[in-house]
């Protein structure tokens, strides 16, 4: 019931265990799984399969991703037509994501300057909108320690109190915390992992207690280099997106972009995406409905578990929901669902073997 080159929404307060059967299916199918799962719900069917389960939550030696890192996700077809200056366009747009995620009531006169100041720094490491990326390693990039040496040359040439220097000063007491204090293990440095599995998992439980913008802002950065091991057409893949509400909360318009856009390009790359989430008013908020929609139109199947009735009155707003359909998901119990594909609709219920569930561990709601 999951077809590859297709996107699965997911959407219940206790769904791991239908996720974990998919999963299954497609490690037996060979395809390639990269996962982002917050709370460390997969760890032991990771392990019980062979897989990588990346712990970024710890950050420093256990594993750090590069936020500057550039993400290649322009196929041959766009290179040819002289579009590869996309590629850097997009990586701005994440990194201004990234910000906003990290301090979501950083000014727009701040965000700008910071994406000016980006270019800049790359510039001084040869990048700019005509780079050919196919030869870059991680080494190669720049980290946020040379986009503050950026910033700090741009403050010395201006000995005068301007609006500029104004602003430059805000964006230097914003990027400071992340190359000293304890963020720099999470965000500053060259991205120190390789997974060599099929089966990728990663996880940020570690972080579980700290403040919501730093656990945002490294789910985002997650997902976008998880979003980088999926381009290759070549192969089968699938993308799983845990919480993923989470990208569209504090109406960050920017992170909910570039979800929607990981949901249009997936096909092209024949990556299937499973996006989970128990809070579809996030992705009905005002400000983030056009993403929202966009997440739920790319999607060629929903699974719609049990859900409290305000979130199914927001779900009613994504997706076509008659009033039966509604009354009967507020009263699911465990393993009942309505499965929608296309104008097809069917209530199921889902019950996995004891052996599946053995290898499920017990995270995840039993």
């Amino acid at each position: 019931y999951f077809i590859l080159n297709s996107t699965f929404d997911i959407l219940h307060e206790h769904a791991f265990q239908y996720l974990k059967l998919l999963l299954r299916n497609h490690i037996r199918n060979g395809y390639q799984i990269v996962c982002i799962d917050p709370e460390g719900e997969l760890k032991t069917i990771t392990e019980a399969c062979g897989g990588s389960f990346v712990d970024l939550g710890k950050g420093g030696n256990f594993g750090l991703i590069n936020p500057l890192e550039v993400v290649v996700d322009s196929d041959r077809e766009e290179l040819e037509q002289g579009l590869g200056y996309t590629v850097l366009t997009r990586t701005l747009q994440s990194l201004k994501a990234f910000m906003k995620y990290y301090s979501p009531s950083i000014e727009e006169d701040v965000l700008a300057m910071f994406s000016e100041v980006v270019q800049d720094t790359y510039k001084r490491f040869g990048i700019d909108f005509d780079t050919n990326f196919a030869d870059f390693t991680p080494d190669k990039y720049p980290t946020f320690d040379d986009v503050y040496a950026t910033i700090k040359g741009r403050l010395l040439s201006m000995p005068e109190a301007t609006r500029e220097r104004d602003i430059m000063e805000r964006l230097e007491i914003k990027v400071r915390p992340l190359i000293s204090g304890g963020l720099e293990h999470y965000f500053n440095g060259h991205t120190t992992i390789s997974p060599r599995s099929n089966f990728i998992v990663f996880n940020i439980r570690e972080l579980i207690n700290a403040e919501k913008n730093i656990k945002n802002a490294l789910f985002f950065n997650i997902l976008k280099y998880a979003w980088g091991l999926c381009l290759d057409s070549s192969e089968n893949t699938v993308l799983q997106v845990d919480e993923a509400h989470i990208l569209l909360a504090n109406d960050n318009t920017l992170g909910a972009d570039f979800l929607a856009q990981v949901q249009r390009r997936a096909r092209k790359y024949n990556t299937g995406t499973i996006v989970i989430t128990q809070q579809p008013s996030d992705f009905a908020a005002p400000d983030v409905l056009m993403q929202g929609k966009a997440i739920f139109d790319n999607a060629s199947y929903y699974l719609v578990m049990g859900l409290k009735k305000q979130a199914v009155e927001d779900l009613s707003s994504l997706i076509d929901l008659n009033d039966n359909e509604k009354e009967n998901i507020k009263r699911y119990n465990q393993g009942d669902a309505l499965f929608v594909c296309g104008s097809k609709r069917m209530q199921i219920s889902v019950i996995a073997t004891d052996a599946e569930l053995d290898s499920f561990g017990t995270r995840g709601g039993l």
